[in-house]
C-alpha cells in the first residue's frame, strides 16, 4: 500500500514539473498552442510545440503569453533589464522586477533571454578566448594518376568571434581568423613541380561606436610560385560597417602596415605600406552565401610598387553543418625580385637530380572547390 502510495507521488510530482516547464500561447482567434519558449527577437516569439514543431509567431497574433523564470529584457537602443516575469498581452510586455511593473510597446523589446544566456554571452564568452566562434572549416582532395602524377591538398578556415554576441547588445569586439593552406605535387616525364601556398590572417576589431572600430592586424604568407620564402606583415587603422543587413554586410578598412618580406635566395626587406580593403557577404537565398575580401596595399618606401590580395568563397548549404565550397583567391605583387626563380625538379640518368629554373610569376591565382564544415 505505501509503495503504491509514493509511486503515484512520484509520477504526479513529475507531471507537476512538466506541466510547469510549459508555456501556453493564446491567440487573438481564440485558439492555444502549448509548448516550450526558444525566444523572443524584436515583435516575434519562436516557439517549440510538439503539435507543430517549431514556429514564429508575430506578437500581434497574441492575446496572452508569460513567461515567470530570471529574464534578461534587452530595449532598442541597448539598455537591459533584468526581471523575473514576463507577459504578454494587447501587444505590450508588461515585465515584472521585485515586485514592481513596467510596460513596454513589443516594437519597443529586441530580444528577451534567459539570465544565464544572457551572463554567457556578455560576460564569460569574453573571458574565455575558445568560446564564441563561429565560421567554416573547408577542405578538398584531389588525385590524378596517368602520364600525369599529380596530388593536390586544400584546407581552409574562416571564423569570426562578436563579443557579445547577442541581439539588441552592441559589439565592443570583433575578431577574424583566416586560415587557408594548399599543397601541389606533380610529376610527368621525370619532371616534379611542387607549388605549396600558405596564408593566415589574424584581425581585431574595437567597436568605439555601433559601426565605426580600430583595427590592428597580422598576416603571414607563403608563396613558393611567386619564390616567395615569407612575408610578415603587421599594422592597424581604422574600419567601419558601411552594411549590416539580414542579406548584405559590408566593412571597409583603411590603415598603415608594416612589412618585412624576404624572397628566396634573396635578403629580406623591410618597408610601410598603405592599407585599403573591404570585406563583404551576401546572402543569395537560405542556402547560397558569397563572401569576398579586397585588400590593396600601395608601397610607402618604394612608390610606385603595390600588391593586392582578394578572397571569393562561395558556400552552397547542403544542411545545417555541410556545405559544398567554391573557392578563388588571388595573390598579386608588381615587383619580383631581379633573379627570383621557381625551380622544377628532373630526375635524369643513374637517378641524379637536375634542377631547372623559370622566372617567378607577379600573380598567382587558385580555384579551388571542395566541401566545408560550419562550427
Amino acid at each position: 500500500m505505501a509503495k503504491r502510495f509514493w509511486c503515484c507521488f512520484l509520477l504526479s510530482l513529475l507531471a507537476a514539473l512538466g506541466a510547469r516547464a510549459q508555456q501556453r500561447v493564446e491567440f487573438t482567434n481564440g485558439d492555444t498552442l502549448s509548448g516550450k519558449w526558444v525566444g523572443v527577437e524584436g515583435a516575434t516569439i519562436e516557439f517549440d510545440s510538439e503539435a507543430v514543431g517549431k514556429v514564429a509567431i508575430p506578437a500581434a497574433k497574441v492575446r496572452s503569453f508569460s513567461i515567470a523564470e530570471p529574464l534578461v529584457v534587452v530595449l532598442q537602443g541597448g539598455k537591459a533589464i533584468s526581471v523575473d516575469r514576463v507577459q504578454l498581452a494587447g501587444g505590450a510586455w508588461t515585465v515584472e522586477q521585485k515586485g514592481h511593473t513596467s510596460e513596454f510597446p513589443a516594437g519597443e523589446v529586441v530580444t528577451i533571454v534567459p539570465a544565464s544566456t544572457y551572463r554567457s554571452a556578455v560576460t564569460e564568452e569574453g573571458a574565455r578566448p575558445w568560446r564564441g566562434w563561429r565560421g567554416n572549416a573547408t577542405f578538398g582532395y584531389s588525385l590524378q594518376n596517368g602520364d600525369q602524377n599529380a596530388r593536390t591538398m586544400t584546407v581552409g578556415m574562416s571564423a569570426v568571434r562578436r563579443q557579445p554576441n547577442l541581439a539588441g547588445v552592441g559589439e565592443r569586439w570583433r575578431t577574424s581568423y583566416s586560415f587557408n593552406l594548399l599543397f601541389a605535387h606533380a610529376s610527368s616525364n621525370g619532371q616534379k613541380v611542387v607549388s605549396n601556398t600558405f596564408t593566415t590572417t589574424l584581425r581585431q576589431d574595437y567597436f568605439f561606436k555601433p559601426h565605426n572600430f580600430l583595427f590592428a592586424v597580422g598576416q603571414l604568407d607563403h608563396i613558393q610560385p611567386q619564390n616567395l620564402y615569407l612575408r610578415q606583415t603587421y599594422g592597424g587603422g581604422f574600419g567601419r560597417d558601411s552594411l549590416s543587413g539580414p542579406r548584405f554586410k559590408l566593412s571597409l578598412l583603411g590603415g598603415v602596415t608594416f612589412a618585412n618580406e624576404k624572397f628566396s635566395g634573396s635578403p629580406a626587406e623591410q618597408f610601410a605600406e598603405a592599407l585599403a580593403g573591404e570585406r563583404g557577404a551576401v546572402q543569395f537565398n537560405s542556402k547560397v552565401l558569397l563572401d569576398h575580401s579586397f585588400t590593396f596595399y600601395p608601397n610607402l618606401s618604394d612608390t610606385g610598387q603595390y600588391r593586392f590580395d582578394t578572397a571569393e568563397t562561395l558556400a552552397f548549404h547542403l544542411n545545417s553543418w555541410l556545405s559544398a565550397n567554391l573557392g578563388l583567391t588571388d595573390f598579386y605583387i608588381s615587383r619580383i625580385p631581379t633573379g627570383s626563380m621557381t625551380t622544377v625538379s628532373t630526375i635524369g640518368p643513374g637517378g641524379t637530380i637536375v634542377t631547372t629554373s623559370f622566372p617567378a610569376h607577379n600573380n598567382n591565382v587558385t580555384v579551388t572547390a571542395g566541401l566545408g564544415v560550419r562550427f
